[in-house]
């Protein structure tokens, strides 16, 4: 059985991809805050079930203090 030349081109785009592909993965973004949940029109609903940000609330929490002077100012 002959492989297409094209699907082999995939199979190894693929592989060589895939370390990228895992690294992109380990990125850790910040929470958006966001705790309120709207409908189309703009109406505030609950948020239960909605899969907004207001319901997931994913992320990683932000520093605390967020910001340091560095008393050089800047």
């Amino acid at each position: 059985m002959r492989v297409p030349r094209r699907i082999i081109s995939v199979i190894v785009a693929f592989i060589m991809f895939l370390p990228i592909l895992s690294f992109a993965a380990a990125v850790s973004l910040p929470q958006t805050g966001q705790i309120t949940c709207y409908n189309q029109s703009g109406t505030v609903i609950p948020c239960a079930g909605t899969g907004q940000d207001g319901d997931i609330r994913g992320g990683v929490p932000w520093p605390n203090p967020r910001f340091v002077d560095n008393l050089d100012g800047r």
